[in-house]
């Protein structure tokens, strides 16, 4: 990373430095956690740059775009043109707007937050993020345009984020946005489940004849920690599923369930 005169951290991608709404946010959270740990106002401050270009650069509908050109998994679901939503950015994006409003009482923060959300109910043909698995709703993290990704941690972070929403705000359309995702990874998590690893995402459904795209080792744990979360959020209701896949982490293997139908 590197920082601009407004201390907006940059990344580095092959066309050089560019404005990371998902990494922005991670920056943001970063700082907003070191504040409530330290008290030191430099954090805040830190905190309060991020929240102030969430709220400039968001777009009419709610979003924060990734501008440039993505293929993800090489091109096999089309390639994302530049000025592409995700869910995942969106999900961090309320997780830390919720967090900086409740500290400052800012109005905007509350607003863009809230408004943030308008993109998880538009389809992805139509430029949002939502798609559908048989009758499930799906928010992704990479809106690939020929076929579902179906990524799993993006997912969950956008969970998070409605989660945050509901906690800070109550307001309807995140709490049926939350439970409408609940009941899909209610139903779908088993198909990412590869009996001895666990599937970073579920293109070998959506591309016949596609292996499955094992997770590394450090997304494997992330899969782990974030199932936690939604397993103390929702009292214990994925909890086969973390043990499992702890189990995994450490070399243990089981008969796979990969292929079945949702439940």
């Amino acid at each position: 990373l590197v920082f601009d005169e407004n201390g907006i951290p940059k990344t580095q991608y092959v066309e050089g430095f560019g404005y990371v709404p998902t990494m922005i946010f991670h920056w943001g959270l970063v700082q907003y956690s070191k504040w409530i740990e330290t008290q030191e106002s430099v954090y805040l401050d830190n905190a309060t740059k991020i929240a102030n270009w969430a709220v400039v650069n968001q777009s009419n509908n709610g979003g924060w775009a990734w501008f440039f050109e993505h293929s993800f998994h090489r091109g096999i679901l089309g390639s994302m043109d530049s000025n592409w939503y995700g869910g995942m950015t969106q999900g961090l994006g309320m997780s830390f707007l919720s967090r900086m409003y409740n500290a400052t009482g800012n109005q905007s923060y509350m607003d863009a937050a809230l408004k943030s959300t308008q993109l998880l109910s538009i389809n992805v043909s139509d430029g949002g993020v939502l798609r559908h698995y048989q009758d499930y709703s799906w928010y992704e993290e990479y809106p690939t345009p020929d076929a579902g990704s179906f990524v799993l941690n993006g997912y969950i972070y956008t969970l998070i984020g409605l989660y945050d929403l509901i906690q800070e705000f109550n307001d309807s359309i995140s709490i049926k946005l939350y439970q409408d995702g609940i009941l899909s990874l209610s139903a779908m998590i088993g198909l990412f489940d590869l009996g001895c690893a666990s599937s970073y995402d579920l293109v070998y459904h959506s591309v016949l004849g596609t292996a499955p795209n094992v997770a590394r080792e450090e997304y494997h744990n992330t899969h782990v920690t974030l199932i936690s979360v939604m397993n103390a959020i929702e009292k214990g209701i994925f909890q086969s599923i973390e043990d499992r896949w702890i189990d995994y982490a450490n070399g243990v293997c089981f008969s796979s369930p990969n292929g079945a139908n949702p439940r």
